[in-house]
């Protein structure tokens, strides 16, 4: 985070990966999700992919495909983007992928029988960054001032950000008020000319939170 005062400019930034995991289950299907983990579970069958449902570039994932009634079915495969990627007998299935490219990769795990190809079940894994960067540039005039921050690099995940503001008594959030895909801005209001404020920019997504250093300042510095 960075402020800028008549005088001089303080600058403080972040740069912070945070672990936190988590994962949506479709309507359709019945979730089991934990920090590292989550299973999609239906009537023919259950996928479990670990970890799951967001991950960053570079991350092996490890799907598994059992289904409920493995008699009848001669093979049970997994599928990645609709291309088979393995396939094994005994209503079982397991393997490893090391996922790279960025955006939604859907596994789906199918029963197969000659050209019989029926689908079991199925899980999205999305390939992403976490938010990371996080500066903020705050400069006031007159009671109002106005905080803008690089985001860093694209993270290819819906990132939220939010200013955080307290004065030791008082907490208060003001949301982002300019999206774009590089910088951001909010406003601060109701400013007391007197008091001490601490301003923290904050990010989140599936990957978990980023946050800027706090910086406390007082408006007759800026």
């Amino acid at each position: 985070m960075k402020i800028e005062s008549k005088q001089e400019q303080n600058a403080i930034s972040m740069d912070r990966d945070l672990s936190t995991l988590v994962g949506a289950a479709p309507h359709s299907r019945k979730g089991v999700v934990s920090a590292s983990r989550a299973a999609q579970v239906c009537a023919k069958g259950k996928v479990t992919a670990s970890p799951c449902c967001a991950i960053p570039g570079g991350t092996s994932v490890t799907l598994s495909c059992q289904l409920t009634a493995p008699r009848g079915c001669c093979w049970a495969a997994i599928f990645l983007n609709s291309s088979e990627q393995i396939r094994a007998q005994g209503g079982s299935v397991s393997k490893t992928f090391l996922v790279t490219a960025h955006g939604r990769h859907n596994f789906i795990c199918k029963c197969i029988c000659g050209d019989k190809k029926n689908i079991v079940c199925g899980i999205d894994i999305h390939c992403g960054n976490a938010p990371r960067n996080v500066s903020c540039i705050q400069k006031g005039t007159r009671g109002r001032a106005t905080c803008t921050w690089h985001k860093g690099r694209l993270t290819y995940l819906h990132t939220a950000y939010q200013i955080e503001l307290s004065n030791g008594t008082d907490a208060f959030s003001f949301p982002e008020e300019t999206p774009s895909q590089d910088f951001g801005s909010g406003a601060l209001s109701k400013l007391d000319f007197d008091s001490n404020y601490t301003v923290v920019v904050s990010a989140s997504n599936p990957l978990g939170n980023a946050s800027s250093q706090p910086l406390t300042f007082m408006l007759i510095d800026i």
